[in-house]
């Protein structure tokens, strides 16, 4: 049984500004920060399943139905939940195709429409302790490239020793039929 999720694969440029940011604040012994390989934007978390030959067949199809598209990058966030600092993370702008191809996704591979709004984003951290959104530059990172999503990937999340192990498995073209 693998643990499974359908995301974007970023480009080397954004990947080499983002693991910039991180090593200008790797003195935060608190934040567990992602490291450069596991860079990505998750869509659609599927989790366990012995069905990956199904998922891939969704994946094709889903894939044929939405146009490829670019977001815009809006800015470096740390989130909160419940007053508690969790992640810090690169946000992009939501755009209707964003949220279209999310909601295909979550409606084919699981059935339902995604339990919350789903905002387009790179995670850099996890954070473990209270961290004050003031101990990052957040406005380190004044622009970053327009974000491709152009193709689909489905990855496999596997815990290994000191942390998580990302595999892409197969990848799906959108239709870049721009007429």
């Amino acid at each position: 049984m693998k643990k499974l999720f359908v995301g974007v694969a970023i480009e080397h440029d954004t990947e080499n500004i983002l693991s910039t940011f991180k090593l200008r604040h790797r003195q935060l012994n608190d934040v567990r920060w992602v490291p450069q390989e596991n860079f990505h934007m998750t869509l659609c978390y599927i989790g366990h399943t012995t069905e990956e030959e199904e998922v891939k067949e969704k994946l094709e199809k889903i894939a044929s139905q939405h146009k490829m598209f670019t977001l815009e990058y809006e800015g470096l966030e740390v989130v909160e939940k419940e007053g508690v600092t969790e992640l810090v993370w690169a946000r992009y702008g939501i755009l209707s195709n964003f949220i279209e191809l999310t909601n295909s996704l979550h409606e084919e591979l699981l059935g339902e429409p995604p339990s919350r709004e789903i905002v387009p984003h790179i995670t850099l951290g996890r954070i473990n302790a209270e961290l004050n959104p003031s101990d990052f530059n957040l406005t380190y990172i004044a622009n970053l490239p327009l974000f491709p999503v152009g193709r689909l990937t489905l990855w496999e999340s596997e815990q290994i020793h000191g942390g998580v192990k990302y595999t892409p498995l197969a990848e799906f073209e959108l239709d870049n039929d721009l007429r």
